[in-house]
């Protein structure tokens, strides 16, 4: 392979782990031959956490205990060859077990059909969740996604648990006026009109791509 070709590889590789970096769960990408392409930044913090998964000397991705890796294996190679069986599962399951702990993991294939011979991109994709960790709080998750102040951060995740504008009122002693400034503001800034999209942003899109590792103090906290 050419030096350009290098380049433009590394290039890519920077600019998927940019965008994978904003996902609160680790993703490894694995090329032809089963070796890493791209990992996002909690996936690299996970590999390095003793939990049963880990990276060998060849950028293989292996499971640490020998029954897990023969399955991990097994389910990499079915990704690899595509998912071909149109009933064959989208994607597959696996957990793995370590010292300090479990990881789950999902592998699924991202192209139909079996990988031409000379793929250099990913053909593989393996999200990596830890069920210990601990999810950052809705409200700050909100005033870093959507820029959010403090109140209409709790506010808006107090509307998602299920309250009323009437009860979050009473609950925070504050003026129905209040209240609804607050709900507008929030609306304005999430890019909404209604109250019931307002909540259905904050429960599908603000956890699935709030970032967890710049809170408290590299995102935008809550004024």
């Amino acid at each position: 392979m050419s030096e350009m070709a290098d380049e433009v590889l590394r290039a890519r590789a920077q600019s998927i782990e940019a965008v994978l970096s904003l996902l609160p769960m680790g993703v490894v990408l694995v090329g032809r031959g089963l070796r890493l392409q791209s990992a996002n930044r909690m996936a690299h913090g996970l590999l390095g956490q003793r939990k049963g998964l880990m990276l060998d000397a060849d950028r293989h991705l292996v499971a640490t205990s020998s029954e897990a890796n023969r399955m991990l294996q097994a389910h990499l190679g079915w990704a690899m060859d595509g998912a071909t069986d149109p009933g064959a599962m989208a994607r597959r399951s696996l957990r793995v077990q370590g010292v300090q702990g479990a990881l789950h993991l999902g592998i699924a294939p991202l192209s139909a059909g079996k990988p031409d011979a000379t793929l250099e991109a990913a053909v593989v994709a393996v999200f990596v969740s830890d069920p210990d960790a601990v999810l950052p709080a809705l409200p700050d998750v909100l005033c870093q996604t959507y820029h959010l102040t403090r109140a209409e951060a709790q506010l808006t995740a107090a509307l998602a648990q299920g309250l009323t504008l009437v009860e979050v009122a009473q609950q925070r002693g504050l003026s129905m006026n209040t209240v609804r400034t607050q709900l507008k503001s929030a609306s304005a800034k999430v890019g909404v009109r209604r109250q019931a999209d307002l909540v259905r942003v904050a429960l599908s899109g603000a956890m699935v791509w709030g970032r967890t590792d710049a809170l408290p103090g590299g995102g935008w906290p809550c004024q």
